[in-house]
């Protein structure tokens, strides 16, 4: 099932550095943090208790596909024995468990840590999987959770200043 033909593991090291600086988590998924926690205090407000429903959903459904991936990517760390990174592995997921815990400990900014962590992963996997679409429809699946809590974020985003902005205007 796997290719023994692999980076050495200052290359492995030299990706993950690339993907850490390229995609540190954009100002607004920040902002979508703060609006997050903003709307679960005001999540009697009916549009805030669905846009909370979708998130919880997809939070649930995002966890679910990255525990899979990462014991997935850690099958293939064993493989080839990258002893070193299993242990880095092995905390993302009993960080993603101890979060999974608590619906209401839910960071949007985790979440996105995580995720693309996992995408990078992968994707240094996929060149060395001989099933190369397998490995590409997971990068794939995972790159559309991406895109799914990202509009998420915007939605609250655009919805908590435009309530933001009446609110400020019937002040005035």
């Amino acid at each position: 099932m796997f290719d023994t033909n692999l980076p050495s593991h200052s290359e492995h090291n030299g990706a993950q550095n690339d993907f850490n600086i390229l995609f540190n988590i954009q100002e607004i998924s920040s902002m979508g943090e703060i609006f997050y926690r903003k709307m679960i205090s005001n999540s009697n407000q009916r549009n805030h208790l669905n846009t909370f429903e979708k998130m919880l959903s997809l939070k649930s459904r995002l966890i679910a596909k990255t525990k899979y991936f990462l014991q997935l990517y850690n099958v293939w760390l064993i493989n080839q024995e990258q002893w070193d990174l299993i242990a880095d592995v092995q905390k993302s997921y009993d960080d993603l468990m101890s979060k999974s815990l608590s619906q209401q400990d839910f960071s949007l900014n985790n979440l996105l840590v995580i995720e693309r962590k996992v995408l990078i992963a992968l994707k240094n996997a996929s060149s060395t999987f001989r099933e190369k679409d397998i490995a590409r429809k997971l990068s794939a699946q995972l790159a559309s959770f991406q895109v799914a809590i990202d509009n998420v974020a915007l939605t609250i985003c655009e919805k908590s200043i435009v309530e933001s902005n009446q609110k400020s205007e019937t002040a005035e």
